[in-house]
């Protein structure tokens, strides 16, 4: 019986470290231009700034085209993302990961547009959020 539930356990562990939900770092509005978008993130260590590893992407309502990411930290240090990838409605992108350590996020500079080009909506914006973990 000790040996079935220090099992279940161990694998309940492992199964929540690998599900780690992300927490929302911020969001831009793409218009149906390229565009430049900046989110400003909080000082370290705050409810909505904690360090990070890895950075995911979702989009809502409107498909949007992301060409790429630039994450600058609060230690000064910057990694250029090329994602140049389209994403439908309510699709999302998977978790990217973060060169170095686990560091806080000053800002993430976006490039795109929403993808309305000849599509009825135009002029619509593309919400991308930004979650991280």
């Amino acid at each position: 019986m000790k040996k079935v539930l220090f099992g279940f356990l161990a694998m309940m562990t492992v199964l929540s470290v690998q599900a780690r939900p992300g927490f929302f770092l911020g969001s831009v509005s793409l218009t149906d231009r390229k565009d430049v978008d900046v989110i400003h993130l909080r000082s370290c260590r705050t409810r909505s700034n904690r360090p990070v590893s890895q950075i995911k992407l979702k989009v809502k309502k409107v498909p949007a085209e992301i060409d790429r990411l630039k994450v600058i930290f609060q230690n000064g240090g910057q990694q250029e993302i090329y994602v140049r990838d389209h994403f439908r409605p309510f699709s999302g992108s998977r978790w990217i990961d973060l060169r170095g350590q686990r560091r806080c996020i000053k800002k993430i500079i976006v490039r795109g547009d929403a993808d309305t080009w000849r599509r009825t909506g135009f002029r619509k914006q593309a919400k991308v959020l930004f979650f991280g973990r």
